[in-house]
């Protein structure tokens, strides 16, 4: 899976980091060390001062020591991943997704879009349809009332000139039995219209 060559870096860059550890564990113990005799009273005031000077820059080689290892770690790991992500054109070993190769595939995702259009839409038109009968209720009631005011108001405008005497006579319909009226007449209508078509 590896060539010669990337054997060799990996193994290059292994070595240099199990290298700056160790130069870590050694920096480390210096400075535990220095902090030692700091912390010690029964030393001369020199060896402190001198302990105390060295320190910092202990302190500022571990840092760089650290700051260089970490990034020689993350060159490492990229070029471990490199290695492991590259691909080889020798081998074939990338398939392609059935998307991409199968008719029926495409055709069947076809298939799945329209039929998620088509939900989408019946619910539209549901909703619509909903919204459609709910006018239509309104309308139609209030239709119907224009219709029972507009009519009784004929009537009593017809009957208006006639004798108080004669009026009671007349039986004036009213509301539903007006409607029901209407309609009949409608019906009769429509069946003559119709008899005419058939001649």
């Amino acid at each position: 899976m590896f060539s010669g060559k990337s054997r060799s870096a990996a193994k290059t860059a292994i070595e240099e980091a199990l290298h700056l550890r160790k130069a870590q564990d050694t920096l480390r113990d210096s400075i535990k060390n220095l902090e030692n005799i700091i912390i010690d009273g029964a030393l001369e005031l020199y060896e402190i001062a001198e302990a105390e000077m060295e320190l910092p820059n202990l302190q500022e080689r571990l840092d760089k020591r650290l700051q260089a290892r970490k990034f020689e770690r993350d060159r490492l790991e990229r070029t471990f991943r490199r290695q492991l992500n590259s691909l080889d054109d020798s081998e074939q070993t990338t398939y392609l997704p059935l998307w991409l190769v199968d008719e029926g595939v495409r055709m069947g995702i076809q298939g799945i879009l329209l039929r998620d259009r088509c939900d989408e839409e019946l619910q539209r038109l549901r909703y619509e349809l909903k919204s459609l009968a709910e006018w239509h209720s309104e309308e139609w009631t209030i239709v119907n009332m224009a219709i029972a005011a507009i009519q009784a108001v004929q009537w009593t405008q017809a009957l208006a000139g006639l004798p108080s005497e004669v009026v009671p006579c007349f039986a004036v319909p009213e509301g539903e039995e007006l409607i029901d009226v209407q309609h009949e007449v409608d019906a009769e209508l429509i069946e003559d219209e119709d008899e005419m078509d058939q001649c």
